[in-house]
């Protein structure tokens, strides 16, 4: 419906709903075809890094909209209003800010204690994040736009 109607997607609250859905349909397409393949390390590695980037967007997306909301709501007479290229910068630049620091500081770091082979960066059971990944560089973020939208 709303990628149908051009009158709708002009709309700003559409243009956060279109956008948080692209990187919810990015996360399950990634997690149905990707999780389990441990085989490749490659691949394994890239789909740790496209569900930390789509989801840590998608919370980026989630704390915009909360945002927009507060200002359509309560300060319904502010000139404070979201510019569309600066919105698109900050939720889409700030996740990729976050997981390429991530990826800099465990994927490509040679941790001499590690057996070869073995990555810093994700588990080796599945595709996903572990121990300092996980925690500073999803949950941290994550965090921090949950206490954003209580406040």
């Amino acid at each position: 419906m709303y990628i149908t109607i051009s009158q709708l997607r002009k709309r700003k609250p559409t243009i956060f709903i279109l956008n948080i859905c692209v990187c919810l349909i990015v996360v399950y397409i990634t997690f149905l075809t990707g999780i389990q393949n441990t085989s490749d390390k490659t691949l394994c590695d890239a789909t740790a890094i496209i569900l930390q980037y789509s989801l840590l967007a998608f919370w980026c997306w989630n704390g915009a909209n909360s945002y927009n909301l507060y200002m359509m709501v309560v300060k319904v007479f502010s000139s404070d209003d979201l510019v569309l290229c600066r919105l698109y910068t900050l939720c889409y630049g700030i996740p990729l800010l976050i997981v390429g620091i991530n990826v800099g500081s465990t994927l490509v770091s040679t941790d001499l204690a590690l057996p070869a082979g073995v990555s810093n960066y994700r588990l080796e059971s599945r595709c996903w994040l572990k121990d300092y990944s996980l925690t500073f560089g999803f949950l941290v973020p994550m965090a921090i736009v949950l206490l954003f939208n209580i406040i």
